[in-house]
């Protein structure tokens, strides 16, 4: 956490709070963010991650660079895709490990188990 920004944990857990309680669920920091920097003339440096928590349940979301939090079930629907089990990809490598991962799911003789992948 950085004081520079009067971070604290409390702090933290309320911004959390309040984008995983809200419908919908939204990060308005990031937009802030992002949009700060495309005023900037920094547009091409905007951010967008992947966003977990284990608290009350583990439950993962792609944070989009407007701070809106998908699910994999969101996205696969924006792609027209059906999912066999859940995944999100982001970055530079994401259409490689989408590939791998649907040639796996297809592969009979090496096949993908959900089961097999952990935290």
């Amino acid at each position: 956490m950085n004081k520079r920004y009067k971070s604290s944990p409390e702090k933290v857990k309320e911004i959390i709070g309040r984008a995983i309680n809200s419908s919908p669920r939204r990060l308005i920091e990031i937009n802030e963010l992002n949009a700060a920097l495309d005023l900037r003339g920094e547009g091409d440096n905007t951010i967008e991650f992947l966003f977990a928590i284990s608290e009350p349940r583990l439950e993962i979301w792609q944070v989009s660079q407007f701070g809106w939090l998908k699910t994999y079930l969101q996205i696969a629907e924006e792609e027209g895709e059906d999912r066999e089990f859940e995944y999100l990809t982001i970055g530079s490598g994401e259409e490689y490990i989408r590939n791998y991962i649907k040639s796996r799911i297809e592969d009979d003789n090496n096949p993908l188990n959900p089961e097999d992948i952990t935290i």
